[in-house]
């Protein structure tokens, strides 16, 4: 219904739908008539793995689902898939921390997305992707002329990045430092075998 309506209104990219977890419990060819029609619509898709990995199916019997939207057949498709985090320690889900690397660390996992190139994929869930939907590309990123808002990590790669979760070393908003975290210092008082 709200693939239709966005075609029909002409709204598309403007619409977002989140967590879309049915999608995981469909038959196949439902889901692909579905996949068809939220590709020619331009909705945007928002998932929420934490939660929804710790909600659905919960009460369900075996076999349960994933818990979570189909985002890698979703992606493959054409679809603009965010990642989000959401119930930041609600009583829903109290381990919430509100880190997007958690949230796309969690992806990788349930949406089956390990290989370089899906790694690749979630992290741009968690930045392009999530400016399309948001509908800020325009002023997103690092270039002349953007309003130079980003977070600086310590990462090699999109496997690092995703993989250890670093924290956020400097929080950069309009061109000024506002948040700085200090890297850890590990010291080692003795050598292991040489005592």
């Amino acid at each position: 219904m709200t693939c239709v309506h966005s075609l029909t209104s002409g709204l598309r990219e403007r619409v977002t739908v989140s967590h879309a977890n049915a999608s995981s419990y469909y038959g196949e060819a439902y889901f692909r008539k579905l996949l068809g029609l939220l590709s020619r619509s331009g909705i945007n898709v928002v998932c929420c793995p934490l939660i929804n990995s710790a909600m659905q199916g919960r009460l369900d019997s075996f076999p349960r689902g994933r818990g979570i939207a189909r985002i890698k057949e979703m992606w493959q498709a054409g679809v603009n898939v965010s990642i989000a985090h959401d119930d930041i320690q609600s009583p829903f889900y109290p381990l919430g921390t509100g880190s997007v690397l958690q949230a796309a660390n969690m992806a990788a996992h349930i949406a089956h997305m390990t290989g370089r190139e899906e790694v690749a994929e979630l992290v741009r869930m968690i930045t392009n992707r999530a400016a399309k939907t948001l509908q800020i590309e325009g002023e997103y990123g690092v270039e002349v002329n953007k309003p130079a808002s980003f977070v600086l990590v310590d990462a090699t790669d999109s496997v690092d990045l995703i993989r250890r979760q670093p924290v956020c070393r400097y929080v950069v908003s309009k061109g000024r430092i506002v948040a700085e975290t200090l890297p850890a210092v590990t010291s080692f008082f003795a050598s292991i075998g040489n005592e």
